[in-house]
């Protein structure tokens, strides 16, 4: 696309501008390397994007041409003005004033906080007038889902108690071995072996009586 003035016309501008917006979908899920539930932090953003052309001619002196983009690293807008004429041209933005050589260019950056309002508008020679407006949108808003990071692995569920606290306490039941089994077994079995003892000496003892 380009703009054709026909040879001889007077001096004039011409100005096309093109402007779309759509929302882009962001966020970030959190996986647990096992088994359990996923969290998930959404959100969208409404993104703008445009872009102007103009062209400026004239039989002689200077022969402006402005455009403005948004620069989030700076916070701010960046207005941009080039002379194609053979004469300087000076503009005014935010009370200060400043000069583009013949044939040069200039960028400017406004100063604009996040979620505000602008509103710049340039002139120059031949009723030149440019005006820039929007608001600076640069963070993402997210929502939904929970702010905190899951921890990459799930804890244990307990049966039917805690797992924290102390163990040592004497409340509960003891099951299963102990140290004091090896001594119980000792004198069972010694028990044992003394019970069969006196059997054999006494069954020994009635025989002859017996005979």
């Amino acid at each position: 696309m380009y703009f054709d003035v026909p040879e001889g016309a007077s001096d004039g501008s011409a100005t096309l501008t093109a402007q779309a917006a759509t929302k882009v979908p962001v966020g970030r899920a959190f996986a647990s390397a096992t088994k359990s539930q996923t969290q998930i932090l959404a959100g969208s953003s409404e993104s703008t994007v445009s872009a102007t052309a103009t062209a400026n001619w004239a039989k002689k002196g200077a022969v402006p041409a402005v455009s403005a983009e948004k620069d989030c690293a700076k916070g701010g807008v960046d207005i941009t003005a080039t002379n194609k004429g053979d004469e300087a041209f000076t503009f005014e933005l935010l009370g200060q004033k400043y000069t583009v050589e013949a044939g040069q260019s200039k960028t400017v950056t406004a100063p604009v906080k996040e979620d505000q309002s602008y509103k710049f508008t340039i002139a120059g020679p031949n009723g030149f007038e440019k005006t820039f407006s929007g608001v600076l949108d640069c963070k993402t808003s997210s929502s939904g889902g929970s702010s905190d990071t899951p921890s990459s692995q799930p804890s244990p569920a307990s049966a039917g108690g805690s797992t924290g606290g102390d163990t040592s306490g004497g409340d509960l039941a003891e099951t299963g071995s102990s140290s004091n089994t090896p001594m119980i077994a000792g004198i069972a079995v010694a028990l044992v072996v003394v019970g069969g003892g006196a059997i054999f000496f006494v069954r020994k003892k009635k025989a002859p009586a017996g005979e």
